[in-house]
């Protein structure tokens, strides 16, 4: 975004390559909302969007079950004349798939063909997972045959079968069977498919931890009413189903063990990441203690979402305590992180540290429009903290800080939004004139 500013300045103009590129950063880095406001300002500066933009925004989207931004997105590409691909398609089939309207995705699918595109491994397993969702066996098993053009008497032969075709099975393959083994209680199998998939060079996420966590769960109330049972006591399980507790990650971690599959670095990652993502710092800090005495270290992406959950539970001190450790070991915090930060801290009315860090802040070398769209906008403003939101502005702009025309007006239109708006919309143009 700093580059973009001198172009957009001094020249020379930015591309439709410059624009995507950008796009895409902040998509890798969950940043939709500012991906969305970049194509805006692409489209106000003269320059249109292509295939490419469109697909990106929408796998994007999609993945976030945002599925009302994905077909509007979908839609605004064929207003504009541009053919949607395998990858458009594909991605919103998995929408519609997740939200299980799977008639819509079968539609699809079929508009798919008779557009002269070919489906994909990752088109069937997003219509397998709807199907299975739904219970519609009978399809699923349709669409499994067709996949491998032959009956698959069991999943290991529809394996062979996909990649006889050139199907390498995904993680997305693996995760399908390993939820399906898990439902039927069949957990040994389950674990050999995770086996199977670390073999082939498929790394698990914490999509498949959390089906195997769910079955060792079951598994271990199982056997706690077949013990009460014996023994004639009566059985009563307080947990959960979406609880995961330390011993029992330790369970999984030691069943991997058992079948050759040793947990490493990323498997610890893999999991501090989900554990945070759900807000459970609590079993993140067990497990950090646990990695560590195993000679593992979190990585610096780990502590910031765990720093991120610990502000969402206004642990303001701890998250503190990571974002001064990071800042010493010379890590520079994305700007999510401020977010994070300021808007915890505004909620334990800690103001004048807001300030501090803020203006600390201006001095690294962020994009001025990126900042208030990332703090102000996305930060301030969704919190109602509209008097610091201006607070804040006014000290950029005595910093002299440059902010562009359109983010004056993203930041007016968002005001407009808002209760009792109508003076800080006032102040925001008083301040560009």
């Amino acid at each position: 975004m700093v580059l973009l500013s001198e172009m957009l300045k001094v020249g020379p103009a930015p591309t439709m390559i410059t624009y995507n590129t950008i796009i895409n950063g902040y998509l890798k880095r969950g940043y939709l909302d500012n991906a969305m406001r970049l194509l805006d300002l692409m489209k106000n500066n003269g320059c249109k969007a292509d295939e490419w933009t469109y697909a990106e925004l929408i796998s994007s989207f999609c993945k976030r079950d945002k599925l009302d931004s994905t077909s509007a997105l979908f839609q605004e590409m064929i207003k504009h004349g541009l053919s949607p691909n395998q990858v458009n398609y594909t991605a919103l089939i998995d929408g519609f798939s997740k939200e299980e309207k799977v008639d819509y995705a079968l539609a699809l699918s079929k508009r798919i063909e008779e557009s002269g595109c070919t489906l994909g491994v990752e088109t069937y397993n997003a219509i397998i997972n709807g199907l299975s969702k739904q219970n519609r066996l009978l399809e699923e098993e349709k669409l499994c045959n067709k996949i491998a053009e032959s009956q698959a008497d069991n999943a290991e032969s529809l394996l062979r079968e996909m990649e006889q075709k050139g199907f390498a099975p995904d993680y997305v393959t693996y995760t399908s069977l390993i939820d399906g083994f898990v439902a039927l209680g069949r957990l040994d199998h389950a674990f050999l498919f995770l086996r199977q998939m670390v073999d082939k060079g498929c790394e698990p996420n914490y999509r498949i931890f959390g089906v195997l966590l769910k079955g060792l769960q079951k598994e271990c109330q199982l056997i706690s009413w077949e013990v009460s049972v014996l023994h004639e006591r009566v059985y009563s399980s307080t947990a959960s189903k979406n609880d995961v507790s330390f011993e029992l990650l330790c369970t999984l971690l030691d069943r991997m063990s058992e079948i050759g599959c040793e947990p490493n670095a990323g498997t610890y990652c893999t999991l501090l990441l989900g554990l945070s993502r759900e807000g459970k710092t609590y079993e993140a800090d067990q497990l950090i203690e646990h990695m560590e005495e195993k000679g593992f270290s979190p990585t610096s992406a780990v502590y910031c979402f765990l720093l991120v959950s610990y502000c969402n539970n206004l642990k303001v001190e701890a998250a503190l305590e990571i974002f001064d450790s990071l800042v010493q070991q010379s890590f520079r915090p994305p700007l999510s992180i401020y977010q994070s930060l300021i808007c915890a801290l505004c909620r334990r009315s800690r103001l004048n540290e807001v300030e501090v860090l803020f203006e600390n802040m201006l001095g690294k070398l962020w994009n001025d429009d990126e900042i208030v769209w990332t703090i102000l906008i996305d930060g301030l403003l969704k919190e109602k903290k509209i008097e610091l939101c201006m607070k804040l502005l006014h000290v950029m702009e005595s910093k002299s800080c440059p902010i562009s025309f359109q983010t004056y007006v993203i930041l007016a239109r968002e005001l407009s939004k808002l209760d009792d708006h109508q003076i800080a919309v006032e102040d925001v143009f008083h301040l560009y004139t």
